[in-house]
């Protein structure tokens, strides 16, 4: 099982996050169409990880460098192998897909990115007119 870090969340995805989801009980979102994702808080990653090893699963834990866009290896537990095959459970109503639509071609962190960047933009300006200093 591969388990990344995104933010303040260690998130799971396709078939890992499906295993998550029947095994430790973890809701289970879209991510996109066809890929589900299952996350939980960092501060639970070793409840987590210590049930998992209790239960003698594999997994493996990566940090993302959001600065090198690359992940790196924290941790890792050797055990039987996630028997799920499935990538998602064919949430074909989800109310997130519908709303957001897909994001098949788009790197979900490169979006994120923009977005502050023109946040951040935004707050310079509303600065700047109303005649503060930056």
């Amino acid at each position: 099982m591969f388990w990344s870090g995104a933010g303040v969340f260690m998130v799971a995805l396709g078939k890992d996050a499906i295993f998550m989801h029947k095994v430790l009980k973890l809701k289970v979102t879209c991510l996109r169409q066809g890929v589900c994702k299952a996350g939980i808080p960092v501060t639970h990653t070793l409840k987590y990880a210590d049930l998992l090893e209790k239960m003698g699963y594999s997994y493996v834990i990566y940090d993302y460098d959001s600065k090198n866009k690359k992940f790196n290896k924290i941790y890792s537990y050797k055990g039987n192998d996630n028997p799920e095959t499935a990538k998602c459970m064919e949430c074909k109503n989800c109310k997130y897909y519908k709303e957001h639509g897909s994001f098949d071609n788009v790197y979900i962190f490169d979006i994120l990115e923009q977005r502050e960047k023109e946040r951040l933009e935004q707050e310079k300006l509303e600065r700047k007119w109303n005649g503060e200093n930056e």
